[in-house]
């Protein structure tokens, strides 16, 4: 029928405003489900996880394999939303889970099936979306129901519509009465409310649900707040502001209507209406013998209140003889206080009344309630046995547990039963009730939030100091204290320890002391002292333990605590669903649940951890584990800890520092124990770590622990410049490893080691020198300082600074020139390079000092890029060590002779000549057999050498000598008559290689070394290459062409005009000679030997034998110089023409050859031409005669042609 379509419009209406929010279908149907079954929202309703943590029915042991953690609550840390700020305030003040007053009246369950709530009889005026019931009786009867239209109207079948808008039920039933009798004399009408019509209201402020919402019209304010979930309990009930279309804003409080319930206490609600709950004014609170205890709210600027008015207000109209009034209260220094008072004294906001009545009736009996066969009483004036009680444990049921149960009376005290039924001396007191518990109930009282549970067994335990035992943060266990076990014992009853436990830290709290302790210790020492009243036992296992430690080291942020969240593997990950039902949301509700209670469990062990007696170990300048810290403990029960654990550590250099002290750290040896103090922070470094401190100590990287480290007394150990190590001080160099794989390497340089020393008064340093035969000794007592600074080198290093004359890096030569600056850098952004200058050095690399790149310089042509060249150039030495060179200078001596490295040295002041000796490279072979110590020393002013002192190289003495202040060394050479020589043949010997000579071997008898000549040899073309000649011999190819070129440049403008060509000829050759490759070639006929003038050898020589060859070379003014292919007995003119022909202005008349011997001869046309020869044509000079060019033109072309003919034979 048409009323249905409206009613689902109307429905429609409803959701769309209370769920504007939501547009999809899945969630549309989520928010349905919730509408129709509001009880999902209830947190009591929502099933929590069992605390199934069992392993026998009759104990309550909890171990680390339980599969299923325990949900349970801390004290003063509850998250329940049934706890507000407002009810802790009151529970910590009067031990009492408080109500607040009023509220249970918006929590009671609505009733869907009630449309409207105030109709008012036929008084009701209809509008637009009321039904009504309309039933005709006469000659056409019916009974049907009718919605009112939007414009007011109602239509009857076989009527028009008839506006009823405004009207009420009585004035519409005289209507449609009227209308009908005028066609049906016995017509008659009922008219009466069916449904009433759905208005909206907003509500906002401090409820539940603040929203807009639909309720049938005329509903009360009351139910309205309850449709919105009812006021929380920050909420006012005593200044509700209301406001409605057409009338004035006005306040209502609930109290009046709660304490006189008549209708105009509670308004009815019209259209568009907006309620406004404020917060809530002041409170007091009413707690003990009362009907009606709970938290009450005073008016809207009042702080106070007599005691008589609010006994009304809790409905306590008797007060029985014997009670005690008292307020209780917090004083200034937030300790619980009372006073007495009476009916007509002021409570104060913020003040509780409490009324203590003891019941005196029947005080000898006592319940044995719980886990017993079948409750019951026992009567007695003398306290009882416990063992007599419960009838030697007769009465047990099967499931109860032995290890705890209670006595309550005035106060509760926890027993163990085990120990009970051996012992008479436990007994229950007269009138006090014995409660055994199986192992749930067990269970449902450890669980039990303190802070806010009905349970009146749980308020008192909170009083009487029972000890608690806590795993991973969460309460497992209440423990009896007044045991004769000791804490091993005492401890098995509840917790059984296992390989996932976490030994080396356990927790006790009492009175907010939290004292840290070794669990495994304690386990093991049956002398340590058990739990006390009011103990709180804080185990940990591994896992938590490790994620506590990650919590800790992290920020608290939401994504870190999500990233120890997913540590446990729980599935929080629910895919979008597009069907959500009540089980699904259960099981979200669930999760979410396990995952606030081990944030807050880790939150909570944090801060336990945070203000025990610890001791901090970092690793690398991250948390690493905590110790608990007891008077006397030192390094070496870190290192018993770290047993088994540890990484790469550098045990010798750990950082010390003092939190509770604005002073450095200080660097200590973990090796060497040491006192650890309270309050101080142990930093442990890797061997990783420790590499890159030392890299980044002196660049710009800027970490915490780098701070820590530069502002510390570390000493500094330098190597050739560069930071080496880092060290503990106060330390003998030779008692620290670190130390060893520098001073034991080979290449580590004895003679001179720097050792800075700041002075404690000024900021000026200290410069002591040592060998390291006495740095390293034992029985030197050297120890280094705050902060020290040492300076060691290699031995190649000192060479390259101090020995050598020129350095190659990469073969490029870089020659002496003090003229450089050291902070030259060279800037160019070319890649491919080809000549020095055009060298493009990052920032950081730099010219070495002393050094000077001559201009035009050719890169080797392995050197081809900018990458290879910079990486090739050294690094810019520090400012420090460029200083530190400059003072060694100072101190350099020197050795010379048979040593491999004769030079300057540094030295300190006091050294063993052994080791300058072996420093230097001693060349026994070529050595005398002894040793000359030269003396400097000082007469009138003046240092002059004194005789030498010489020592046999054998004499015991020598190898603890000490050599200090000014002194010259030498090792003397022996006469060598073995050896003074190497000469390398190549070629056409059978034995080509290296060979040494004495000083009178020759040429010849060397080849005779070599297994004489092969059958493919020409010796007329043999090239002896000699140093010193080719030196001569590439001075003098430059002397000549200068001196050519000087005569031609003489020459008057108009002669050079004349003489053009041969100007240009003369000028080339010049240029060519200049250009020409020296080989340093020494004429001889190795055919030959003549004993009367020998040519004997020098060290270096190369001597070459050719193959026979098969050319004939020509050059000079030819067109173009040729090497032509040999034709025997051919002359001058074939290999002439094989040149193209002379030029213009050559010479034939003066043309000559040059033989493969290297002799010169004259040439004719008919000369035949021998093999290997060169054939050189001279150009006419008879225009340049004047300058006397003639002859040098000829040695131009000798030389040029004599090292065209050397390097053939040579190649």
């Amino acid at each position: 029928m048409r009323y249905f379509k409206y009613f689902f419009i109307a429905l429609f209406l409803t959701n769309f405003v209370s769920f504007a929010q939501s547009q999809a279908s899945d969630i549309m149907e989520l928010q349905e489900l919730l509408s129709n079954n509001p009880e999902l929202l209830e947190p009591t309703n929502i099933p929590k996880p069992l605390n199934q943590n069992l392993t026998s029915t009759n104990s309550s042991i909890a171990t680390s394999d339980d599969s299923q953690k325990l949900t349970l609550n801390k004290i003063d840390n509850d998250d329940n939303i049934e706890s507000s700020i407002l009810k802790k305030y009151f529970y910590a003040l009067t031990g009492e889970a408080l109500k607040v007053y009023g509220l249970s009246e918006f929590n009671q369950t609505q009733d869907d099936k009630l449309l409207f709530f105030n109709t008012i009889g036929n008084n009701y005026q209809l509008a637009p979306g009321d039904i009504v019931h309309i039933t005709v009786m006469g000659l056409n009867p019916s009974s049907d129901e009718y919605q009112v239209e939007g414009d007011g109207t109602i239509a009857l079948e076989n009527m028009y519509p008839i506006n009823v808008n405004g009207l009420t039920l009585s004035e519409v039933n005289k209507l449609f009465l009227s209308e009908m009798t005028l066609t049906d004399a016995s017509a008659d009408v009922f008219v009466r409310l069916s449904s009433a019509r759905l208005i909206t209201v907003q509500i906002s402020g401090n409820v539940n649900s603040p929203r807009t919402i639909a309720v049938p019209a005329y509903t009360p304010l009351s139910r309205v707040i309850a449709y919105s979930g009812g006021i929380s309990d920050n909420g006012s009930l005593r200044n509700i502001f209301l406001s409605q279309l057409g009338k004035q804003t006005k306040t209502v409080d609930f109290y009046e209507f709660l304490q006189n319930p008549l209708p105009s206490n509670d308004p009815v609600i019209t259209q568009g209406a907006r309620i406004f709950v404020p917060n809530k004014g002041s409170t007091i609170a009413a707690s003990g013998f009362l009907s009606k205890p709970g938290i009450y709210e005073l008016k809207e600027n009042i702080t106070n209140i007599t005691v008589e008015k609010l006994l009304k207000f809790t409905g306590t109209s008797f007060i029985p003889p014997g009670a005690k009034l008292s307020s209780v209260y917090f004083d200034k220094n937030g300790k619980i206080a009372s006073r007495k008072v009476k009916k007509n004294d002021i409570i104060s906001e913020g003040e509780a009344l409490n009324i203590d009545f003891i019941e005196t009736r029947e005080l000898n009996i006592s319940n044995i309630t719980g886990a017993v066969l079948d409750e019951y009483q026992i009567s007695s004036s003398v306290p009882l046995s416990v063992v007599d009680v419960l009838r030697e444990g007769a009465v047990l049921s099967k499931d109860a547990i032995t290890n705890f149960a209670l006595i309550i009376g005035k106060d509760v005290q926890a027993i163990n039963l085990d120990e009970a039924f051996d012992d008479n001396n436990i007994t229950l007191p007269v009138g006090a009730n014995l409660k055994i518990f199986n192992q749930e109930e067990y269970l449902s009282l450890v669980g039990e939030n303190l802070n806010n549970s009905k349970n009146h067994i749980v308020s008192k335990l909170n009083k009487s100091g029972i000890a608690e035992i806590y795993l991973n943060g969460s309460r497992i266990a209440y423990v009896p204290t007044d045991s004769k076990s000791n804490f091993s014992e005492l401890i098995s009853n509840f917790y059984a320890p296992s390989t996932k436990t976490m030994y080396d830290v356990a927790l006790l709290e009492n009175n907010n002391n939290i004292k840290a302790f070794n669990l495994k210790s304690a386990l093991n020492n049956k002398e340590y002292p058990p739990l006390s009243a009011g103990d709180r036992l804080f185990i940990f296992e591994n896992r938590f333990y490790k994620d506590l430690l990650g919590k800790i080291r992290l920020d608290e942020s939401q994504k870190e605590a999500d990233q120890i969240l997913a540590s446990y593997a729980l599935d929080r990950t629910v895919a979008t669903p597009t069907n959500l039902n009540a089980e699904t949301l259960l099981v979200q509700k669930e999760l979410q649940d396990q995952e606030n209670i081990i944030l807050e469990n880790i939150n909570f062990s944090k801060s336990l951890l945070q203000n025990a007696n610890l001791a901090k170990i970092k690793l690398d300048g991250n948390l690493f584990f905590f110790m608990p810290f007891v008077n006397g403990m030192t390094s070496s029960d870190v290192l018993k800890t770290l047993r088994g654990r540890s990484p790469n550590l550098v045990n010798e250099f750990v950082i010390v520092h003092d939190l509770n002290s604005d002073g450095n750290p200080k660097i200590k040896n973990l090796n060497d124990r040491f006192e650890i103090k309270r309050n101080q922070e142990i930093n442990l470094i890797s061997q990783d770590t420790y590499r890159s401190l030392i890299r980044d100590y002196e660049k710009g990287v800027e970490t915490s622990l780098l701070f820590n480290v530069r502002s510390s007394d570390a000493v500094k150990v330098y190597y050739d410049g560069e930071l080496a190590l880092l060290l503990p001080p106060h330390y003998s160099p030779f008692t620290l490893k670190l130390f060893e794989k520098y001073y034991n390497r080979n290449d580590f340089y004895k003679l001179y080691i720097g050792l800075n020393t700041k002075n404690i008064n000024s900021d000026t340093w200290n410069l002591q020198t040592y060998g390291s035969n006495r740095f390293f000794s034992e029985s030197s007592k050297i120890k280094l300082g705050t902060s020290n600074i040492v300076h060691t080198f290699s031995k190649a290093f000192i060479r390259t600074e101090f020995i050598e004359n020129e350095e190659k890096i990469n073969g490029i030569n870089f020659n002496v020139n003090s003229d450089i600056n050291s902070d030259t850098i060279i800037e160019k952004n070319d890649t491919e390079v080809t000549n020095i200058s055009e060298l493009n050095l990052p920032l950081g690399y730099n010219i070495p000092e002393g050094y000077n790149i001559p201009e035009g310089y050719n890169i080797p042509e392995n050197l081809t890029n900018n990458t290879q060249v910079k990486e090739s150039l050294p690094k810019k030495k520090s400012s420090q060590i460029n200083s530190h060179i400059k003072v060694m200078k100072n101190s350099l001596r020197t050795i010379s002779g048979s040593v491999r490295f004769p030079g300057s040295y540094p030295v300190a002041d006091s050294i063993n000549i052994s080791d300058f000796i072996s420093t230097a490279g001693l060349i026994e072979s070529t050595a005398k057999s002894e040793i000359h110590i030269t003396k400097a020393i000082k007469q009138e002013n003046r240092l002059i050498r004194n005789n030498p002192v010489i020592f046999k190289s054998n004499d015991p003495e020598l190898k603890e000598l000490k050599l200090s202040g000014l002194y010259y060394l030498d090792v003397p050479l022996a006469i060598n008559d073995a050896i003074t020589g190497v000469i390398q043949i190549k070629g056409e010997v059978l034995i080509p290689g290296s060979y040494s000579f004495t000083r009178s071997e020759t040429v010849q008898s060397i080849i005779r070394r070599a297994g004489g000549l092969s059958d493919v040899a020409f010796p007329l073309g043999a090239v002896l290459q000699r140093m010193s000649v080719k030196d001569q011999e590439k001075e003098t190819n430059s002397i000549l062409a200068d001196h050519l070129e000087a005569s031609v440049l003489n020459i008057a403008q108009s002669s050079l005009k004349e003489a053009g060509d041969q100007v240009q000829v003369v000028l080339g050759f010049a240029n060519q000679l200049r250009r020409q490759p020296t080989v340093g070639r020494m004429a001889l006929n190795i055919l030959e030997e003549n004993s009367s003038n020998p040519v004997f050898l020098e060290d270096g020589d190369v001597l070459t034998i050719p193959k026979r060859p098969s050319h004939v070379t020509i050059v000079g003014a030819v067109q173009r110089t040729t090497v032509a292919s040999y034709t025997k007995g051919e002359s001058f003119n074939h290999y002439v023409q094989a040149a193209g022909g002379s030029t213009k202005i050559a010479d034939i008349r003066k043309s000559y050859l040059l033989l493969p011997s290297g002799e010169s001869r004259k040439l004719n046309k008919s000369t035949v031409i021998p093999v290997g020869s060169v054939v050189i044509i001279p150009p006419r000079l008879d225009r340049l005669s004047i300058l006397g060019t003639t002859d040098i033109i000829s040695r131009v072309l000798g030389n040029i042609a004599s090292s065209i003919l050397a390097i053939q034979n040579v190649d």
